[in-house]
């Protein structure tokens, strides 16, 4: 029975894979055809909608099947972690913290500047405080398996390069000091907001196909204690 299920494990992550790979090498492809590809309802900020619903699935999924009468509140990290990915992907599928910067510089009457222009950057930023605490908090629990450890510090990474790169390309100031020219400035945010999306969906997958690895596991009886 164990082998059975960690064949399926093996098989639903190269399903996972081969999903996001085709996706990256459609998005490079297509790489002039950007509008088309990202922004709301577009096909790969649906995709990345779906793929973080699928991580919030299988986080509660993980909480009913070990936490649920469970006394160790170290589990209660799965159902957190399920209902913050249920909001993430609603954001990601409505833009909700692109259309707070919009909000806030309507309500504020203020014009749009280098540095306000960063105010979706700086509320991901808080997504990532208020995650990193939250993984603090559950440390325990995250400790005991390796590969959600080592799934959660990758992402935590992939994550990190790619808001420094949205940083980088949002506006035009650091690059015009960097590159100078407008017709250099136009292909290098195009493609680099190809990259992020790339990275994005790197950053999710390396999650989902950890929480898979749980998910599994766990289903059938493999304890972790001894993974730590």
């Amino acid at each position: 029975m164990l082998t059975c299920r960690l064949d399926k494990n093996t098989v639903i992550s190269r399903i996972v894979i081969l999903i996001n790979v085709v996706l990256v090498v459609y998005a490079i492809i297509a790489g002039h055809f950007t509008p088309r590809l990202f922004g709301e309802h577009k096909l790969m900020t649906m995709f990345s909608s779906i793929q973080i619903l699928a991580i919030a699935a299988f986080s509660l999924s993980i909480f009913f099947a070990e936490g649920k009468f469970s006394y160790n509140r170290q589990k209660y990290f799965w159902l957190l972690a399920g209902i913050a990915f249920i909001f993430f992907a609603v954001d990601e599928y409505t833009m909700i913290h692109e259309n707070i910067d919009f909000s806030i510089h309507k309500l504020l009457n203020i014009k749009e500047t280098n540095l306000t222009d960063h105010l979706d950057d700086a509320i991901i930023g808080l997504y990532g405080i208020i995650a990193a605490v939250c993984v603090w908090c559950f440390r325990k629990e995250i400790l005991r398996d390796k590969c959600v450890l080592k799934g959660l510090i990758a992402a935590a990474a992939i994550f990190s390069f790619m808001v420094l790169l949205d940083i980088a390309t949002n506006g035009d100031a650091i690059l015009r000091y960097l590159f100078g020219r407008e017709a250099i400035i136009s292909g290098i945010k195009n493609w680099a907001e190809i990259a992020e999306e790339v990275l994005k969906l790197a950053a999710e997958a390396v999650i989902l196909l950890c929480f898979i690895s749980r998910r599994l596991n766990a289903g059938a009886g493999k304890g972790l204690q001894h993974r730590a």
